[in-house]
């Protein structure tokens, strides 16, 4: 099975830009989300802070349809 992506180009350069880029978005958030993580898990200061940012992360993924799976 394939699946072939087309974009009329310029005007869809936008949306073009965005195909090209979702695994460098990903792997940002995916990252972002380890490294909030690591400070919750860790116990810094702003712990309770860390924790909301990361379930506000994971509920727009989730409200967004996207995953790290």
């Amino acid at each position: 099975m394939k699946a072939i992506l087309e974009f009329d180009l310029p005007t869809e350069s936008d949306m073009h830009r965005d195909a090209l880029d979702g695994s460098r978005w990903k792997s940002v958030s995916w990252e972002f989300d380890q490294w909030l993580r690591s400070k919750v898990k860790h116990g810094e200061e702003q712990t309770t802070t860390f924790q909301a940012i990361r379930d506000s992360l994971h509920a727009e993924m989730e409200s967004s349809g996207v995953s790290f799976d």
